[in-house]
């Protein structure tokens, strides 16, 4: 089940426990009403991921290859790469986009990666690019912000979205009724 929250991003649960979501492809097909969804400069979603597997945090191969995969599933462009393993673990981050940048930097030793991706235009969907490396880092726990960059009211763009266990909490400081949790 997806939805379009108040932040402007397709929303669907996410069971991060299983690690599996079996109805994961959103459709992105908005709707003449949500015309609104585009009216940003761009898109940023910052989140921090808990509880993810260390060998895949330890991993500068295996991080490059789930944050470049997910980027292509969000519909982005990749410009260039750079990566960086640390000794002893941990790894750090950034792929240049067409669209802007997703970045990420890892604590293995804490269970713990904190990923932000930023885009602009109409067809990445930078929510899509989180759920597919939450999912694919094991996060058993997913703490979501997300803002719309360039808008004339920054004060009431952003959503924080929590999952934990399967369950779904929003906050936002202009939620609309019409959300479905």
């Amino acid at each position: 089940m997806q939805h379009l929250s108040s932040a402007g991003f397709l929303e669907q649960k996410v069971a991060p426990d299983t690690h599996e979501n079996q109805n994961s492809k959103l459709d992105h097909k908005l709707s003449p009403k949500d015309t609104e969804y585009f009216a940003t400069l761009g898109r940023h979603v910052i989140a921090d991921l808990s509880g993810c597997e260390p060998d895949l945090l330890s991993s500068v191969s295996k991080i490059q290859e789930i944050l470049e995969e997910a980027v292509k599933k969000a519909g982005a462009t990749i410009i260039k790469s750079n990566f960086h393993q640390f000794q002893p673990i941990g790894v750090s981050g950034v792929i240049l986009l067409s669209e802007s940048h997703c970045s990420i930097h890892t604590w293995p030793e804490k269970d713990y990666a904190a990923i932000d991706i930023y885009t602009c235009g109409e067809h990445v969907f930078p929510q899509v690019a989180c759920e597919y490396i939450a999912k694919h880092l094991k996060a058993s726990e997913i703490y979501i912000s997300s803002l719309e960059r360039g808008i004339k009211d920054p004060v009431n763009n952003s959503s924080f979205v929590h999952f934990s266990n399967g369950a779904k909490q929003i906050t936002s400081s202009q939620l609309d009724e019409s959300i479905v949790l």
